[in-house]
């Protein structure tokens, strides 16, 4: 059986779509687990009502305290042998978990991943690699994990053995208020022998209408995915040093990010851009020899290091922020 655990907090408007995908499923051994973190929409209400009209639907409510926490308790309730955790504000492929556990156990892996769709103004732009289908060996999954044009930590595509996080005692960490997903999941890789891959998008991801090359706000959410990147470098550091070195080059990604969003939101903390000037700096080395990035933007990171208002001024003008 699969748990499919969905933490909801304040997205009343999106809800029923997803509960809708999930009702829809091809593959019919699975629970529906909702944690209604404090939300004050209305979200509360529609999740009284698919449990009371939906027999495979489970409904816990708690005080808010943020998308691992409510994760964590989806945990502890789970009944299945497998664990899926999608976002209330998606929606998935009727196939979505057929999928992916029909791929868990033809290749035996310990955890699977699929393709997805960014979704934004009622467009699908499907993320897909080369790599159409492959049975990867630990370090190379690894690796693709935390590579910035890798298949990231998203939560919402990987279909986790619960077995492996109960056994090794598994948890999103709550005091993180950004990259949690990525945390979790490579202390989970750690613990894998093969992932399989399979780029077959089943998700929808719906982006924010700020777009995903930048934050909307620069705050403690933000800045804290810092802290969670330097967390993961400790965890990667003895024994993964490859990629602790992609990880290096993601926090530096992080942080050039953070900086355009403080001039693009008139910050005025001259403490802050200092910080976070200095933690680029520190990271600087990474970002300048990461091939993913282009020549041009590697030139452009440079030049933050040293001077973020001009970099953010030749931006303005030539173009928003992208890998390439």
């Amino acid at each position: 059986m699969i748990s499919v655990v969905v933490p909801v907090y304040n997205t009343g408007k999106f809800l029923p779509k997803l509960i809708d995908s999930l009702l829809c499923q091809t593959y019919k051994d699975y629970e529906i687990i909702i944690v209604d973190d404090g939300s004050n929409d209305g979200s509360s209400e529609i999740c009284n009502q698919q449990k009371e009209k939906n027999s495979n639907i489970s409904v816990y409510h708690k005080e808010n305290g943020g998308i691992s926490s409510a994760r964590n308790l989806g945990i502890e309730k789970a009944k299945g042998d497998y664990i899926i955790f999608p976002d209330s504000d998606d929606w998935v492929e009727h196939d979505y978990l057929e999928k992916l556990y029909n791929n868990t156990i033809e290749s035996g892996s310990d955890l699977t991943i699929c393709g997805y769709y960014f979704t934004s103004d009622d467009t699908d732009v499907s993320f897909k690699k080369n790599i159409e289908q492959k049975l990867l060996q630990q370090e190379e999954a690894l690796l693709m994990l935390v590579s910035l044009d890798g298949f990231q930590g998203y939560a919402w595509n990987k279909l986790y053995n619960l077995s492996v996080i109960k056994k090794e005692n598994l948890r999103f960490d709550t005091e993180f208020k950004a990259v949690q997903d990525l945390h979790f999941a490579v202390r989970y890789f750690l613990n894998c022998k093969t992932v399989y891959l399979d780029t077959t998008p089943l998700y929808h991801y719906r982006r924010d209408t700020g777009g995903v090359t930048t934050f909307t706000k620069l705050g403690e959410r933000e800045l804290s995915g810092i802290i969670t990147f330097e967390k993961i470098m400790d965890i990667l550091h003895d024994t993964h040093p490859e990629a602790e070195k992609m990880i290096r080059s993601s926090c530096s990604w992080w942080i050039l990010r953070l900086i355009q969003t403080y001039f693009k939101r008139n910050v005025k903390d001259m403490k802050l851009l200092k910080y976070l000037k200095n933690k680029f700096r520190k990271y600087l080395y990474y970002f300048l020899t990461n091939k993913c990035f282009s020549k041009k933007r590697r030139l452009c990171g440079a030049i933050a290091a040293f001077s973020p208002k001009l970099y953010y001024k030749l931006l303005s003008k030539y173009g928003h922020l992208s890998i390439k």
